[in-house]
């Protein structure tokens, strides 16, 4: 299977069958032509991705073609609201110069090189969405990492694919019958296909009073559809199913892996559109502003409420700031990068709350209650299977001296006492009661092979060994559907389940006098195992560049709430 939507003979067969002006392209279509295996070169010369932020396509128009007319906005406080700045500083954004995306695909690339089509169709429908689809469109091949693939600024969808996930790349996803069904996840969206140069449309959530200006200016004819503030869109990239691949290297029939499942762990949450205390995603990650005009200009146009930023606000700091460090290498040209971080580390510290519940000696042993809560609308943390959240606990005798400490982070980013980071073929349970500083609890998922064995190989995973993240508040653990399933010793555990974990620490103390106890919730968006794994193909200079990057940087983790009470006599 080759990353290709349609065959020519595909779309002229649609075209007989719907008027031109109707017709949409699935990405992710099952029926495409297969394309040939490569591998990329470990010696070729890692190209700038540089691109010019006006292209024009068939079906797409480039972010600043758009931002004309969309920056330079304010809400009724007066502040600032540049739609194209504060989305030029997301990950969104940079979704297809990510290094650490770069450095990813490469190694699975190597570790499967007859697969390189499969991870091209997984990968690039959602790292570079407007490139596949043209490509695809255009009956044209389209590759990453090789000589000519979309890196290259030769390569004639290079334009599209460097906008990453861009402004009419969502606003042109389709209300279509099957948005949030399984057919519209991992990529599955749909787009207008055969517009006149001057129909191309974009759906918005507000009516518009006029849509010539538009039109006239872009080409681009807005539609009023409500279904841009529907969870149902960001789940088309981020409900995301990829193929198994067994130890002979060959694709498992019917079975795939969730690598990541934010729409069902919403779906079965509080915060579902029939739960509790609804929201949806752009409720959370695209913070409200008040009494915005949508466009600079007509001046006519009227301010509205509940206008939704496009920061995208997200848990992927230490990416971020390694593009800001970077910028010229990485060919990042725009964005408030500094200022996006530090936007992104505020939304971190509003994900999740960390309390002591209970402190009391109990003979020679210090007894401690610790809750954690989770205050997001999916598991803590989600998304790829990198990702950790622990429990830093300390107790401190009242000159500040450490008694006891379970989940320290050491410089290099690995935890100590972490099974996974001292021997990257296991990994740390789940805890209900800790006693000593080699147990931590780290809220992950960890993948299996198919024969049960840990990997961090993404095609090698087939399910997981360990699946501990807090679920969101409302979600049932017993009846949670199999792609969200608790797995491991947290399962069983009665403290662990909707929207919260509580953890017993029984510390061994003889000794007397006031203690301070101190318990930090931390995050961490790479894991020491799931780099140290990666680095193992540092003969790619994409990994190579990706290592020197992480041992440069500065930010391992980011601190998402604290606690501290003091213990007398």
């Amino acid at each position: 299977m080759s990353i290709f939507p349609r065959t020519l003979a595909s779309i002229v067969l649609l075209s007989l069958l719907v008027p031109a002006f109707a017709a949409g392209q699935r990405i992710g279509s099952p029926w495409r032509d297969a394309a040939p295996p490569v591998t990329a070169d470990a010696d070729s010369a890692i190209p700038a991705p540089d691109h010019d932020a006006r292209f024009e396509s068939p079906h797409f128009s480039g972010s600043a073609n758009c931002s004309g007319c969309h920056n330079d906005l304010r809400d009724e406080q007066g502040a600032t609201i540049s739609l194209g700045a504060e989305w030029s500083g997301s990950m969104m954004a940079h979704a297809a110069r990510d290094p650490l995306f770069h450095a990813k695909f490469a190694s699975e690339q190597q570790r499967n090189p007859a697969l390189t089509s499969v991870l091209s169709e997984k990968c690039l429908r959602c790292h570079a969405p407007m490139a596949v689809f043209e490509a695809g469109f255009d009956g044209q091949p389209l590759t990453l990492l090789e000589d000519t693939g979309i890196l290259d600024p030769a390569n004639p969808y290079h334009d599209q694919a460097m906008e990453g996930v861009s402004c009419m790349a969502c606003h042109q996803i389709e209300d279509a019958p099957d948005l949030g069904e399984k057919a519209s996840f991992s990529g599955g969206f749909s787009i207008p296909t055969m517009l006149e140069s001057t129909e191309r449309v974009a759906y918005g959530q507000y009516a518009l009073p006029s849509e010539n200006l538009m039109r006239n200016r872009s080409g681009v004819l807005p539609v009023h559809s409500g279904h841009m503030e529907d969870s149902a869109l960001c789940a088309t990239c981020h409900e995301l199913n990829t193929p198994v691949v067994d130890s002979d290297g060959e694709i498992v029939s019917g079975h795939e892996l969730p690598e990541q499942a934010v729409y069902s762990e919403w779906q079965q949450s509080d915060f579902a559109d029939d739960g509790a205390t609804p929201q949806s995603c752009q409720d959370c990650h695209m913070e409200r502003a008040e009494g915005v005009r949508m466009a600079n200009r007509p001046r006519r146009l009227t301010p509205v409420d509940d206008f939704k930023r496009h920061r995208f606000s997200g848990a992927n700091t230490v990416v971020m700031d390694i593009l800001n460090k970077h910028r010229a290498e990485l060919g990042v040209t725009s964005g408030d990068m500094e200022k996006a971080i530090q936007a992104n580390r505020e939304f971190l510290q509003r994900a999740a709350d960390i309390r002591i519940a209970s402190v009391k000696r109990v003979g020679g042993f210090v007894k401690v209650k610790v809750e954690v809560s989770n205050r997001t609308g999916h598991k803590l943390p989600t998304g790829f299977p990198s990702r950790r959240v622990w429990v830093d606990f300390e107790v401190l005798d009242e000159d500040g001296h450490e008694l006891f400490r379970s989940g320290r982070m050491d410089a290099d980013g690995s935890i100590a006492g972490v099974d996974s980071d001292d021997n990257g073929s296991e990994f740390e349970p789940h805890h209900r009661v800790i006693s000593n500083q080699q147990q931590v609890q780290v809220y992950e998922s960890i993948m299996g092979d198919t024969d049960g064995e840990l990997t961090y190989t993404l095609l090698a995973g087939s399910d997981y060994l360990k699946d501990n993240r807090i679920p969101p508040a409302g979600f049932d653990k017993v009846r949670a559907t199999a792609n969200v399933a608790v797995k491991g010793a947290a399962l069983k555990d009665r403290d662990f389940g909707s929207g919260v974990d509580r953890i017993t620490y029984r510390v061994p103390l003889a000794k007397s006098g006031p203690l301070q106890i101190r318990a930090t919730l931390r995050y961490q968006p790479l894991s020491a195992a799931f780099l140290d794994d990666l680095f193992r193909d540092a003969d790619l200079p994409l990994v190579a560049r990706f290592q020197r990057y992480w041992e440069e940087a500065e930010l391992r983790a980011e601190t998402l709430a604290s606690v501290e009470q003091w213990l007398a006599r």
